[in-house]
Formats: structure tokens, sequence, C-alpha cells
């Protein structure tokens, strides 16, 4: 079994983090920037990325905003049967200069994407909003 901290930061085969991601995915679908200007702006970070590698991380956070749980459902079924109940890790991302922060819920043992969402205010009413699908 893998463990969870290198799960909670990062999306599995690839090697940048959950807030490059996210910033990618902000920039390029909250900001319209083009790949260049993203690029650009990851460079003056100090993130040593080529032009194709930000478009590979958008196409990870397009992936990353359309997962549910749904091709994973036995072996969610199969993690209750076995230990009772799911292990849920929820990470919140605040990309620079963003008003909204992405949220990202994940069943742990099985690196299941369960929810993915922005979220403008995170309070108790919109976490548990956020959770709703996941309750069982």
């Amino acid at each position: 079994m893998q463990s969870a901290a290198p799960q909670a930061v990062t999306v599995s085969g690839c090697t940048y983090g959950l807030d490059i991601i996210a910033q990618v995915g902000w920039w390029r679908d909250r900001e319209h920037l083009t790949r260049q200007e993203a690029h650009k702006r990851l460079i003056e970070k100090g993130v040593q990325i080529s032009e194709r590698e930000v478009d590979n991380l958008y196409t990870h956070y397009q992936v990353l905003m359309a997962c549910t749980h749904s091709g994973k459902q036995r072996a969610l079924e199969q993690a209750v049967k076995e230990r009772g109940g799911l292990i849920v890790g929820l990470d919140g991302l605040a990309p620079e200069r963003a008003s909204e922060q992405l949220w990202i819920v994940r069943e742990v043992q099985t690196d299941t994407i369960l929810v993915v969402a922005w979220l403008e205010r995170v309070d108790h009413k919109t976490l548990h909003s956020l959770l709703k699908p996941v309750q069982g």
C-alpha cells in the first residue's frame, strides 16, 4: 500500500503537485491564459517546466475535474466490507490570485477521487454540501 502523504499532494502518474495542477487549471479556465502565458508565469515562480508539460498539466486538471468514483464502485464497496468504512481525505488548494479554492475529496486507501469542486467560501455548510455525495 502506498503512503497517503504523497497521494494527498499529487495525481497518480504526475510529477507535479496538485498545487501546480490547480494553478494551471485556474489560469487556463478562469483567467483564459494561453499555454505560453501560463508557462511564463510558472517559470517566473521558479518552476522548471516545458510549455508542452503545461498542456499535460491542464489535461490532468480536466481529468481531475471530471473524476468521480463511478469507475471504482467495486473497489470502494470492497474497502467498506474489509475495513468497515472508507478513509476520506480532503485537500483544499488556493491558486494565486484565485477567489476560489479547489477542493478534492478522495478515498485514501483506494486512491479514488470522490468529489472535486471549486468553492468560493469554505465553512461547515459548504464542506457539508461538498461531502454530501460521499455520505452513505
